[in-house]
């Protein structure tokens, strides 16, 4: 198959799971997606640094104009997560690159890729890994969300792993949402959307951001 990732984003979310049931179960199987969801997490504590620094990149950027603009806010999340989550492993690789292959659901660019790397020629360990697209909400609807999970898909296919679990972040700074895909068992959880202009989604959004950085490490689940 091996569209661009983007291409994904026009088909309807059944159609997208069949795709999924057939990557990850080529002799017939099926996948359920479970919405809504709240991950379980420890509330942290932000500190007034962090906050300020939000709040002045939302009023000296024009971020509504671009995805550019919009990821100078996501940067802010993901360092701030990152020094929480004190990862060994976690780097972050923007736009990495995966290249056509008619043996994986996609190809293209990926925003933000959350990995281990190899030490001598820097490249991104595929699985585990945490993905963050940064996608426009339309009101408060993922725009991206079929994309999302053909990148989540096509780097699981890439190293041929039969378990495990990919971890994919949809956001456009302001709203968040959190996804997890159950390879040996065929099960998507999505997070409800969480506003980060709300106090209390922002603590939410910082809370959960952490956890999956700090799972990259111990290969649980963020929904249990």
């Amino acid at each position: 198959m091996s569209n661009p990732f983007s291409d994904f984003n026009a088909l309807s979310r059944v159609n997208m799971l069949t795709g999924i049931a057939n990557a990850l179960f080529p002799g017939g199987g099926t996948v359920t997606f479970t919405d809504d969801l709240v991950p379980a997490f420890s509330r942290i504590q932000l500190t007034d640094d962090f906050v300020t620094r939000l709040t002045n990149t939302r009023n000296w950027w024009n971020l509504d104009r671009s995805e550019a603009s919009r990821r100078t806010y996501i940067d802010n999340f993901i360092y701030y997560a990152m020094a929480l989550s004190r990862s060994q492993s976690l780097i972050v690789t923007p736009e990495e690159s995966i290249a056509p292959n008619m043996a994986r659901i996609g190809s293209g660019r990926i925003d933000y890729l959350l990995s281990a790397i190899n030490e001598n020629t820097a490249v991104p360990i595929y699985n585990p890994s945490v993905i963050i697209e940064a996608k426009a909400f339309l009101g408060d609807a993922p725009v991206g969300e079929n994309q999302l999970l053909a990148e989540m898909m096509t780097l699981w296919q890439i190293t041929a792993s039969q378990q495990g679990l990919a971890h994919g972040i949809l956001t456009d700074g302001r709203y968040w949402k959190f996804y997890e895909i159950a390879m040996a068992s065929g099960y998507i959880f999505a997070s409800r959307i969480y506003d980060s202009r709300n106090d209390q989604g922002l603590i939410t959004i910082m809370s959960v951001l952490t956890k999956f950085f700090r799972l990259y490490d111990s290969g649980n689940s963020s929904f249990t």
